[in-house]
Order: C-alpha cells, then sequence, then structure tokens
C-alpha cells in the first residue's frame, strides 16, 4: 500500500508535467504570434516602402516628361527661329537683288507690264484703276496701252484702265493695286506681295531643309 507522501509526489509531478506542457503549448502560440506580427510589420513596411518607390517612380517618370516635352519644345523653337531667319534672309536677297534690277528702266517697263496684266487677268473686269509710286506713274503710262492689248489677246475682252490719285509707299518696292468696281475689290500686284508669295509657296522646301 503507498503511503501518503508517494501520492503527493504523483500529484506534484502531474501538475509539474502538465505545467510543461501548458508552458511548451504558450511558448509555440506566442511564437505563432510572433511571426504573424512579423509578417504583418513586414508587410506593411514593403507596401510603405513600395507606395514610396512607386510616388519617387512616378515623380521621375513626370518629371523625364517634362524634359522631353521641353527639349522637343526647345528644338521646335529653334527650328521655326532658323527658318523665320532663313524666311527674312531669302526675303532680304530677293528684294535687294530685284531693286537692282529695276533700276533698269527697261527691266522694269517689262515687270510692270507683266504686273497690270496679270491684275486683269484675275480681275476679268472692263474699267480698273490702278495705284502706282509717285516715281512710277510715267513709266506706268507708257505701259497701259501695251497691257490693254495683251490682255484682250489673253482674254479676249477690252478694259480702260486709269491711273488712281492713290499713291503708293515706297515700302512696296515697285508694281502695282487694282482696283475695280468702284474700289471695292482690291488685287495687290506689288512687288513686295508677289516676293512673299512667291516664297510661301516654296515654304515646303524650306520646311524640309530645317527638319
Amino acid at each position: 500500500m503507498d503511503s501518503p507522501m508517494d501520492g503527493t509526489r504523483i500529484m506534484e509531478s502531474l501538475i509539474l508535467s502538465d505545467a510543461l506542457e501548458k508552458e511548451e503549448e504558450i511558448q509555440i502560440m506566442a511564437e505563432d504570434e510572433f511571426q504573424r506580427k512579423k509578417r504583418e510589420i513586414v508587410k506593411v513596411k514593403v507596401a510603405e516602402i513600395d507606395k514610396i518607390w512607386a510616388e519617387k517612380h512616378k515623380k521621375l517618370m513626370t518629371e523625364h516628361a517634362m524634359q522631353v516635352d521641353k527639349y522637343q519644345h526647345d528644338s521646335k523653337m529653334k527650328v521655326q527661329e532658323a527658318r523665320t531667319k532663313c524666311v527674312e534672309m531669302i526675303e532680304a536677297d530677293v528684294m535687294q537683288g530685284l531693286v537692282e534690277h529695276i533700276k533698269n528702266e527697261k527691266n522694269y517697263r517689262v515687270i510692270l507690264k507683266q504686273l497690270i496684266v496679270q491684275a486683269l487677268c484675275m480681275l476679268l473686269e472692263r474699267e480698273v484703276s490702278i495705284s502706282v509710286m509717285k516715281r512710277d506713274v510715267d513709266l506706268v503710262k507708257k505701259v497701259l496701252d501695251e497691257a490693254a492689248k495683251e490682255y484682250r489677246k489673253l482674254s479676249g475682252e477690252t478694259v480702260k484702265i486709269t491711273i488712281s490719285n492713290q499713291i503708293l509707299g515706297n515700302d512696296c518696292i515697285g508694281g502695282v493695286k487694282a482696283y475695280a468696281k468702284d474700289n471695292k475689290i482690291l488685287l495687290d500686284n506689288t512687288l513686295i506681295v508677289r516676293i512673299r508669295q512667291t516664297i510661301d509657296s516654296n515654304l515646303p522646301l524650306i520646311r524640309l531643309i530645317y527638319t
């Protein structure tokens, strides 16, 4: 028969064994909770890092896009400036050459007649008034009949041409402005306008050069 002391020891042993098991369970649960918390923290930190990286990436991409836009804009402006300078140089060169050319009265007489005939052909009116520079009045008077005859050959129509009292300024270089129907219709066939029209018609070539 066991003694009371033996029973007590058995109880102590059982209690100790149960306590050890509980302790092990608690340790396992604590470890699981620790790992879970650690995963949550890592997940949050990774999300924060991803957010920070995404914001930085977006900022970098925005800055890059802005730099590209600025570069493209600056490049277009430089190209446009080059085209403008080219057009201005061409216009200045043509003007200078034309001014020298029309200093010869024979040359200028031919040009004036052609400009008047062109204006008549575009207006197709029976009565036309033309404005010229003050220096050109006498020369124009000499070519009016010739211009009217050539117009008749081209169109089969007759035309009455008069010289208007409106005098053209020196900025037009030369040429004529033609009016019809009591000045309601105006055709600018001055040399400066013809030069610019010629340059404009060649702008595609200039754009091709400065592309």
